[in-house]
């Protein structure tokens, strides 16, 4: 018979506000109240209509984050996407990426009117076979990042730079173009 972890048990009495001994019991009563709150008043499960999608956004953002904190790994399989910081300094953007271990022509750079993603790939090394590893962690594989920004950007004079394993990318905001206004002659005819 499978049994869950203790650690998915937890979650799931975090997701449905349970106590773990409910979430073992036999008998389904016991797993769902028969009063619930909605918008601080009490109703009866009886009188309020019942769909089969209500609270299935949170279950899967639950689950999502639930799979995401379990399976995190540090193995040289598993790339992950480089940290970044981006800040606003005058009229311009800029983006700070943490990418050690990365060369300039493994770094692809597209910008758009109002985004910008950083794409990258690390190829593996050619396998030496005098070498016998005892520790193998080094990350190979390809990334992709888009941020978007909230106003148009100026994708003439975007700049990037690698140093010391930092990416820093400046992206200037465009100035706003202010409307045209023409005036028009009303004639008489």
């Amino acid at each position: 018979m499978w049994e869950p972890s203790l650690t998915l048990a937890c979650k799931i009495c975090d997701l449905f506000d349970l106590a773990l001994s409910e979430i073992f019991a036999l008998e389904t009563n016991n797993l769902f109240p028969q009063k619930i709150e909605e918008k601080g008043d009490i109703m009866d499960r009886d009188l309020m209509p019942w769909s089969p999608f209500r609270g299935l956004g949170e279950l899967h953002r639950e689950i999502d984050r639930f799979f995401d904190d379990s399976f995190a790994s540090t193995s040289a399989s598993n790339i992950r996407v480089p940290a970044m910081n981006i800040h606003e300094k005058g009229n311009e953007f800029v983006i700070d990426v943490a990418v050690p271990g990365y060369k300039e022509d493994e770094i692809d750079i597209e910008v758009g009117d109002d985004y910008l993603t950083l794409k990258g790939e690390k190829q593996k090394e050619a396998e030496d076979k005098d070498k016998k590893f005892h520790r193998k962690e080094f990350a190979y594989g390809s990334f992709e990042r888009t941020v978007a920004f909230p106003v148009l950007v100026d994708d003439e004079k975007v700049t990037a730079d690698l140093s010391d394993g930092t990416l820093r990318i400046v992206i200037p905001k465009k100035e706003p173009v202010k409307p045209k206004v023409r005036k028009i002659k009303v004639v008489k005819k």
